[in-house]
């Protein structure tokens, strides 16, 4: 039996895990890690909005203080032809926490962000920043694109960990300009972009093996069905169905009866 390890070592870990898997053995969903990594690029961008409008409202009367930034950051989003709010969070008695809180999106409407949004930050960011967090954003959909590319080119392969590298490295850049760009913002799932290897096709592969458990199997052994209906597949692949051969036996059989239902009608 393992030692059990001490308070100082258990690196995230409460307990010895029931399974023991090689992290090259594990596959990691692109779209769960498209939408984590963009949930901290729109969550530093809409901190950097509300910290905008502090420093700009700090010395005014309430009455004068306004949510510019915030605003101009909403409609911008939008603009990419995505619903999306920002709000502040209450307390218990009504009144703002000063805590702000954003829609959460799907991953279609995240795809749309990255394609589209960067060409349009210049104008919700501060200027002496605006190219490095444009940057970031740019850099990580073609990330993205290698990822979940069907066919990706060599170079692009060989290339991929450097680029990688250099985009965490220009992520923590802005540690010391702005919240949330320092290394403790650096997830597992930036982790995971950089140092291993990602998987194409998991969640279409989910949404597989559910359609097999809800049409195609009997929910005995659900698992057993989806892997047994896999196994089929991937031996019948490279194989196509041939044609029957079809002789007609009696050649008068279609003229006789067409016959005998127009004289019906």
């Amino acid at each position: 039996m393992s030692q059990k390890k001490g308070t100082q070592d258990k690196y995230s870990c409460e307990h010895e895990p029931l399974l023991k898997i090689e992290l090259d053995h594990v596959v990691l969903d692109e779209l769960h890690l498209l939408l984590r990594i963009t949930d901290v690029l729109i969550n530093n961008l809409v901190k950097e909005a509300v910290e905008w409008d502090k420093k700009d409202s700090c010395n005014k009367r309430k009455a004068d203080q306004k949510d510019s930034h915030i605003k101009m950051l909403q409609s911008t989003i939008r603009s990419c032809g995505v619903s999306f709010d920002i709000w502040e969070k209450t307390n218990a008695d009504g009144k703002g926490s000063g805590q702000y809180d954003f829609t959460s999106l799907l991953g279609s409407d995240k795809k749309k962000l990255l394609s589209d949004l960067p060409e349009k930050l210049d104008t919700c960011v501060h200027k002496d920043t605006s190219q490095t967090v444009i940057q970031i954003w740019k850099d990580f959909h073609e990330l993205y694109n290698i990822i979940t590319s069907k066919n990706p080119s060599p170079d692009a392969v060989d290339q991929y960990f450097l680029k990688a590298k250099n985009w965490i490295n220009l992520l923590t850049a802005l540690k010391d300009k702005h919240l949330g760009y320092k290394r403790a913002a650096v997830t597992p799932y930036m982790h995971s972009l950089v140092y291993h290897i990602l998987g194409q096709g998991v969640e279409k592969n989910n949404d597989m093996a559910r359609n097999v458990v809800l049409h195609k199997s009997n929910n005995q052994n659900a698992a057993a069905d989806v892997l047994k209906l896999e196994s089929r597949q991937w031996e019948l692949c490279e194989r196509e169905r041939s044609k029957r051969t079809y002789s007609k036996k009696n050649l008068a059989y279609w003229d006789r009866n067409q016959r005998k239902k127009e004289k019906k009608r």
